[in-house]
């Protein structure tokens, strides 16, 4: 146990501190001690006790001294004695004495907007989706969460085929949005469209490998391939050579991304089908050569046709390198798709490529957790060219099966029901030309034998032409579709999302499982917290409706007691009243920070707000709004005494001084018109702020009873800019965020917010006399 007594530095106390690192370890080991010695400490001095420990000299012999280092500001950052003793700390460090150090920052995840559609502040602590350890200037991430400034969110983790849980189940490459639009792989990532909004290095998801699909790539494609039942054509295109004479040298092809080895000029239809099959991406084709000695360049104005067989749909052109040469003119290669024809031989014209690459070639059922085709009656494996064969796409159509001339759409059994194959599964709307269901709502497949799952804007796709975010994907892309049911299973690897669709992103839950503590904070997306905007402690409701994430995005919106109403829209605003240690305004991603008092350094030079209203009438009354809250209704002629009682009777405000400019002891607080009309009298009245500091917002005056008739007015004006500051503990102590309690440096306290010591329990008070202590241990 502890046995604490208190001694001045200067008294050789020989009890000596432990071995901490920072000024932030030796304040909660040593708190709990200070109030079990001094029980007697007013509780609202006892804020300012804590640090005075950590200090060798007072505030008024120069910056703070820290006990470990006995170096002013810690050693990490220069005293600037022009201004009040005050600390400026070296990159990286923060805090009245330069003891902690700072974490990184970066693109807040959700806040309130700044304007219309402007939000997601940069240079945010944590992105706001972590707390700092400013012991070692760390983010401590939300789940779900990660990067430096936690400005990354994490990829889906599922299991791989071993039953082993890995990022993206280990079967694909977990990258960001902007990442995925800029690459191009040819299995899920196709288009190659730039990305760059607020979010294109935040959000990252999963682009899975050749085979695999799903969210987290858990899932197993099945087989895809051509209709055998539509019309298509396989994509054909045309290469041309000119290399006149003597003709020599080699030149590649390159298809999706893989090029060829060095072709022969004089090669073959033959070996150039070996060269062109060799790559994984073309698969099988045909090549047929028109013009010259059998050779692709073995002549001048060769054409070559080349024809893709397995692969489906409008195909990237080839891209050609030559190094040819020849002894007469330059070589030249060239490549013609989309229907052109080739110039030396104008009945040769390239195809566009119309089959489908379809799971199960539309004619039958994938099962995605084995990627097996079950095939619809009458429907086999085909061999990729619409014959029998073993690829198991159910791309091959028996003609010699009774009733191989179809006459209707194809029977299944669906997944979402145990019954017998029925047509469409039961759920037909109309059957097409190509003997395709069109299913009824909340139906889909060749044969309607899967449920629709719910959808919404993607949380991670490939960027198109269209734009990233793309509505309608099944599950928003961050859960998995039970097409049994219809239902989404959102990505449960760390609790982010949410909703039917797994649509929106969750507020961080507490430990019962409430989103934002209940009654420390209220859930909300983009779009409200816009709405809840405050600009200098005043409501300024923003627009925040258009962009992607407006409704998608979700955080909490804290309690700052106390609640009152505004006068505008019905929304809830709040204010930080004077009794800061009995309401604590509340921070975080989750609500369980406390803001500390905020105040004036009482060092620097800073001056009051002081604002005038002038009005003018022979009756009625007026009312004053700040920050939302109105008085109650004010005489038009009442003392200065009366209006400062109904000034300081609302919530939003501490304490002011009211002075008229006429000074007769029955002044009235309107000038009044006088009955002849030819005179007025002269008084304007002058409200100092004294317990709201800096550029406080312009009070508003209205008329409330009887206030009408020739040349009647009210308004206000700024009469001299507040300059004090209102910063947290005053920029003279460090902020518990914990407790939301200010630990003032020795000789600063609590103040009343015009330098004497208050309530505010912030450390705007300065007493110069205040001694520094040690603490004395002995053990028992």
């Amino acid at each position: 146990s502890w046995r604490a007594r208190w001694l001045p530095v200067d008294s050789g106390g020989k009890g000596a501190l432990p071995a901490m690192r920072s000024t932030a370890q030796i304040l909660t080991t040593l708190r709990p001690h200070m109030t079990a010695s001094r029980p007697r400490i007013n509780r609202w001095a006892s804020a300012s006790l804590g640090l005075v420990l950590l200090h060798a000299q007072s505030v008024h012999s120069g910056c703070p001294t820290n006990l470990l280092s006995l170096l002013p500001c810690s050693g990490n950052g220069f005293c600037n004695s022009t201004r009040g003793d005050f600390c400026h700390c070296d990159d990286g460090f923060t805090g009245t004495d330069c003891s902690q150090r700072m974490c990184p920052a970066g693109r807040a995840w959700a806040d309130y907007a700044q304007g219309y559609n402007v939000a997601h502040r940069n240079d945010t602590e944590c992105s706001g989706m972590g707390y700092c350890d400013y012991e070692t200037g760390v983010c401590e991430c939300r789940a779900g969460f990660g990067g430096s400034a936690c400005q990354k969110l994490l990829c889906p983790q599922g299991q791989n085929g071993n039953g082993v849980s890995q990022e993206c189940s280990g079967q694909g490459r977990c990258m960001s949005m902007r990442e995925a639009g800029a690459q191009v792989d040819y299995k899920s990532l196709w288009f190659g469209d730039e990305y760059g909004k607020w979010d294109a290095d935040m959000i990252y998801g999963c682009a899975c490998d050749e085979g695999f699909e799903g969210m987290d790539c858990s899932e197993l494609s099945c087989p895809a391939g051509d209709d055998p039942i539509t019309t298509g054509k396989d994509e054909v295109q045309i290469l041309t050579c000119i290399c006149p004479y003597s003709c020599s040298g080699t030149f590649t092809l390159g298809f999706r991304g893989q090029t060829t080895d060095a072709i022969p000029h004089d090669a073959t239809a033959e070996l150039l089908e070996y060269y062109l099959e060799k790559l994984s991406t073309t698969m099988s084709v045909n090549v047929s050569i028109t013009g010259g000695n059998g050779g692709v360049c073995a002549g001048t104005g060769v054409t070559t046709m080349i024809t893709f067989r397995e692969l489906s749909g409008n195909l990237p052109a080839l891209v050609n390198t030559s190094s040819l040469t020849s002894t007469t003119g330059a070589p030249y290669l060239s490549i013609y798709t989309d229907g052109l024809t080739s110039p030396f031989h104008r009945t040769n014209a390239s195809v566009i490529g119309t089959r489908e690459s379809a799971p199960c070639s539309n004619r039958g059922t994938c099962d995605r957790s084995t990627g097996v085709c079950r095939c619809y009656e009458g429907f086999h494996a085909s061999n990729g060219r619409g014959q029998a064969g073993s690829k198991g796409d159910c791309g091959y159509y028996n003609g010699s099966h009774p009733g191989s001339q179809m006459t209707e759409c194809p029977k299944a059994t669906p997944l979402w029901a145990s019954q017998d194959p029925a047509v469409c599964s039961g759920k037909m709307q109309s059957c097409s030309a190509d003997f395709i269901c069109n299913c009824t709502a909340g139906y889909s497949g060749p044969a309607c034998e899967y449920m629709d799952c719910p959808k919404g804007k993607a949380w991670f796709d490939e960027t198109t032409g269209l734009g990233g975010h793309r509505n309608g994907s099944s599950c928003s892309n961050r859960g998995l579709c039970s097409q049994s049911s219809g239902t989404c299973s959102c990505d449960g690897t760390y609790g982010v999302f949410e909703g039917a669709a797994c649509h929106k992103m969750s507020c961080a839950l507490d430990e019962d499982g409430v989103a934002c503590g209940n009654t420390r904070g209220t859930c909300l997306t983009m779009k409200k917290l816009a709405k809840r905007t405050k600009l200098n402690g005043q409501a300024y409701p923003a627009a925040y409706d258009n962009e992607w994430d407006a409704a998608k995005i979700q955080g909490c919106h804290c309690a700052q007691p106390p609640s009152v109403t505004s006068d505008h829209g019905n929304e809830e605003d709040t204010y930080s009243g004077p009794h800061a240690f009995t309401w604590k305004p509340l921070t975080g991603y989750d609500c369980t920070k406390a803001e500390c008092p905020k105040g004036d350094d009482i060092l620097t030079p800073g001056q009051t707000e002081i604002q005038q209203i002038n009005c003018t009438t022979n009756d009625g009354s007026f009312k004053l709004v700040f920050r939302n809250k109105a008085t109650d209704a004010i005489p038009w002629d009442a003392p200065a005494q009366r209006v400062k009682q109904e000034i300081e009777k609302i919530t939003t405000i501490g304490k002011v001084n009211v002075l008229y400019t006429n000074t007769s002891f029955n002044a009235s607080a309107c000038n009044k018109r006088s009955d002849t009309q030819r005179g007025w009298s002269n008084n304007t009245i002058q409200v100092e702020f004294l317990t709201e500091l800096g550029d406080v917002p312009l009070m508003r005056a209205f008329a409330y009873t009887q206030y009408t008739g020739l040349g009647e007015s009210i308004n206000t004006t700024e009469y001299r800019k507040g300059t004090k500051e209102n910063v947290e503990c005053n920029a003279r102590g460090i902020c518990d965020r914990t407790q939301g309690r200010c630990t003032c440096l020795s000789g600063f306290n609590t103040s009343d917010h015009q330098g004497n010591f208050g309530q505010y329990g912030d450390c705007g008070f300065w007493n110069p006399s205040t001694q520094p202590y040690l603490v004395s241990s002995e053990g028992e």
